[in-house]
């Protein structure tokens, strides 16, 4: 089970609002990875993993192309490293 957090202005891991997934089956204390730079890339990537897309949010490439503002957060894993 994922459960979703939005990062707020100018939180611990840069500027900006992120969208992060925790593994509540996992360790709910940790965030498990970042999912998207703000809520509108991950609205957009959520989107079209319904309507049939799998490269979100592991395909390294094709997230950066879509969302280049994920490779400015510190100290978050990506998708692609966890």
């Amino acid at each position: 089970m994922w459960e979703l957090l939005r990062g707020g202005q100018g939180n611990d891991y840069g500027n900006g609002e992120p969208v992060l997934f925790v593994d509540v089956n996992d360790d709910s204390s940790q965030t498990a990875f970042l999912a998207a730079s703000n809520t509108w890339s991950f609205l957009r990537f959520l989107l079209r993993k319904e309507l049939g897309e799998t490269r979100w949010p592991y395909s390294e490439s094709e997230v950066i192309r879509d969302d280049p503002e994920i490779e400015s957060f510190v100290g978050v894993p990506l998708p692609w490293d966890v």
